[in-house]
C-alpha cells in the first residue's frame, strides 16, 4: 500500500474532498510540506517524484527514497533525512538549512550543483559516488566526496 500524504500547490498539504490522499510518487511543484500535516512520513516512496521548488520544514524523511526525483530549487529546514537514498535525484540549487540531519543519505549520480548546505548539516556517512558537487565538481574527482566542494 503506497505512502498517502495531502498535498497541494502553493500552500500547506490539506485533505481532498471526499478524504483520502495523493498517493506517491505524486507531482507537486511549489509544496508546502509540514511535519504537522503528515507524522507518517518516514520510509516514504518518492521515485520519480516532481516536487521543484518545494518546502520540507521541521519533517522527519528518513528512509525515504528520492530515487531520480526531481527537488530541484526546493528547500529544506529542519528536516531529517538520515539514511535517505537520493541516487540520481535532481538536487540543483536546493537549500539543506537549520540543522539538516543528511547522516548516511546516498547522493549516487545526484545533481547538486549549486545546492546550498549550512554549517550545521550533518553530513556524516553520506555516500557520494559520481555525485555533482556544488561547486560543479564530480565528487569521484574529489576523493569520492563533495565535502570541501560544498560551495556554488
Amino acid at each position: 500500500m503506497p505512502l498517502l500524504v495531502q498535498a497541494h500547490q502553493g500552500g500547506p498539504p490539506s485533505a481532498p474532498p471526499g478524504g483520502g490522499g495523493v498517493p506517491l510518487p505524486f507531482i507537486c511543484t511549489k509544496c508546502d510540506l509540514y511535519q504537522e500535516f503528515h507524522t507518517e512520513i518516514t520510509q516514504g516512496n518518492y521515485i520519480n517524484a516532481v516536487l521543484w521548488r518545494s518546502e520540507f520544514n521541521d519533517m522527519d524523511i528518513s528512509g525515504s527514497n528520492f530515487s531520480s526525483a526531481k527537488v530541484a530549487s526546493s528547500d529544506m529546514v529542519n528536516v531529517n533525512a538520515s539514511g535517505a537514498n537520493f541516487t540520481g535525484a535532481d538536487l540543483r540549487l536546493t537549500g539543506f538549512h537549520s540543522d539538516t540531519n543528511l547522516q548516511n543519505a546516498n547522493f549516487t549520480n545526484a545533481n547538486l550543483k549549486s545546492a546550498e548546505f549550512d554549517q550545521g548539516t550533518d553530513l556524516t556517512g553520506v555516500i557520494w559516488s559520481n555525485t555533482t558537487c556544488p561547486d560543479g565538481t564530480n565528487s569521484d574527482n574529489n576523493g569520492n566526496t563533495c565535502e570541501g566542494h560544498l560551495s556554488p
